[in-house]
């Protein structure tokens, strides 16, 4: 059998969550060994197969190096990110108070500021290493999956998941469990990166063109990649109305790295192989030249359109 056959056969057995259409799923990229699929009819992007959860879970520790700066001494005592700020000041305009679930919370840095906003804020990691220096500040902190929790049904008046959604194995069932433990009329507040923005766009050509791994997508960990479309009707579709939507930026560093070509790079520079730093050298090399111009463009353009990050706030309808 042919790779074309088999790539024909893998993406009939992809599947999208977000739409759960019938079309054919076709095969979009290959990064760090990992095929990536684009649904023809909402444009999601998703990780196939899935891996498993066993695999998914050794990736948050610190073993794996997952937050491994927020062990450090004074670290938990830092400022939280004026993304958090905004955030929690976002989500006052809809509501000033109330019990808030702060879904992979890290090691609390949202918890922190919805505290000292006055929400009765608690928290749910997968990783045992954060969630100690969450509970370490004070917080309730359930260590496990969403659906290992079993939260009684309407117990929350705010669930926020800020970067977690695009981890998720199963969007469309933990979209529904947290409309299962929010009260009517609570609020769930999700912040996920949005493919459909320029930034992305435009290195998706680079990668198309010149070879550079595309930084907008960082599989195992990003397994689908949403739009401000899809992320919307994925709620809509299971007992949401959107509320109110912002758009953030991306950082030039943060993007840089997310090329995967330095790390590869490094790897290749230790072990002394000269064939192997050849090709994430030049991906390396093109991407220093020629992210920051397409960088400096984006933001002149940011306030004219959406935004690499999207941030949306919907509610729960009375009836799922």
């Amino acid at each position: 059998m042919t790779a074309s056959s088999n790539t024909a056969i893998a993406a009939a057995r992809a599947h999208c969550p977000v739409c759960e259409s019938d079309a054919q799923m076709a095969h979009w990229l290959v990064k760090s060994g990992i095929d990536l699929y684009r649904c023809a009819a909402c444009d999601h992007l998703v990780v196939h197969p899935i891996p498993s959860p066993e695999a998914l879970a050794r990736l948050y520790s610190f073993e794996a190096g997952y937050q491994t700066h927020a062990a450090n001494p004074g670290e938990s005592d830092r400022p939280a990110h004026p993304k958090f700020e905004q955030r929690v000041d976002r989500i006052r305009r809809h509501r000033e108070g109330g019990r808030l679930l702060d879904v992979g919370c890290s090691y609390g840095a949202f918890l922190r500021v919805a505290r000292a906003r006055g929400f009765d804020a608690q928290g749910l990691e997968l990783s045992p290493d954060t969630a100690a220096l969450a509970r370490a500040q004070g917080f309730e902190v359930f260590v496990g999956n969403l659906f290992d929790a079993n939260f009684a049904a309407g117990c929350f008046d705010i669930v926020h998941a800020g970067d977690v959604i695009e981890h998720l194995a199963d969007p469309r069932s933990f979209v529904r469990e947290i409309r299962r433990i929010l009260a009517p009329g609570g609020l769930f507040v999700v912040a996920t990166p949005n493919h459909a923005a320029f930034f992305p766009r435009a290195t998706l050509v680079l990668e198309r063109w010149l070879g550079i791994p595309w930084s907008h997508s960082t599989p195992p960990q990003h397994l689908h990649q949403f739009s401000t479309r899809s992320l919307t009707r994925l709620l809509a579709a299971n007992g949401f109305e959107a509320l109110d939507a912002y758009h953030t930026g991306v950082a030039l560093a943060y993007e840089l790295r997310a090329t995967g070509s330095f790390s590869q790079l490094k790897r290749a520079v230790r072990t002394r192989s000269p064939r192997a730093a050849l090709r994430p050298a030049f991906s390396a090399l093109l991407a220093t030249l020629l992210y920051p111009p397409l960088w400096l463009l984006d933001r002149a353009i940011a306030s004219e359109r959406e935004d690499a990050t999207v941030n949306l706030i919907a509610r729960a309808r009375s009836a799922p």
